[in-house]
């Protein structure tokens, strides 16, 4: 009889332990999905209407970046351009990383806020100093 309470015992802590790993592998399967859908939330068309400025941003099977072009309303001295970048995605925001190329860029976020998207820059050569520049977009309608 003790045999057998031993078995017993010993096939009820081998189902726990069965029990406990699935269900934390399935959070945590949950946990990336939530994270990728919400970085797919980011892809689309945006505009920010106090600045009349534009983003398109796209995501290619594939590819580790986004892409995301960037461009103001024609009009008021501004002649028609289309900026293009990457940014990649790290934890619920895209980063674009300063490029100090022919296109000079200063470090960027993209974050998600709801509707919106805030979009942040830091002033150039100075990744660790604070946000100097910040601009909503919501999606066209």
């Amino acid at each position: 009889m003790n045999k057998i309470m031993i078995k017993i015992k010993l096939c009820v802590l081998i189902f726990c332990y069965a029990y406990f790993f699935a269900h934390s592998n399935c959070s945590a399967q949950r946990t990336k999905s939530n994270h990728e859908t919400g970085i797919q939330r980011i892809k689309g068309n945006w505009f920010d209407r106090k600045n009349k400025r534009h983003l398109s941003i796209h995501h290619e099977r594939g590819q580790e970046y986004f892409t995301i072009n960037d461009w103001y309303d024609i009009g008021q001295g501004r002649e028609p351009m289309i900026d293009a970048y990457k940014a990649w995605p790290r934890g619920n925001k895209l980063i674009m990383l300063q490029s100090t190329t022919d296109l000079r860029a200063p470090y960027a976020e993209i974050l998600p806020s709801g509707k919106f998207l805030l979009y942040r820059t830091k002033k150039m050569n100075d990744e660790n100093g604070p946000f100097i520049d910040s601009a909503f977009f919501s999606r066209y309608k």
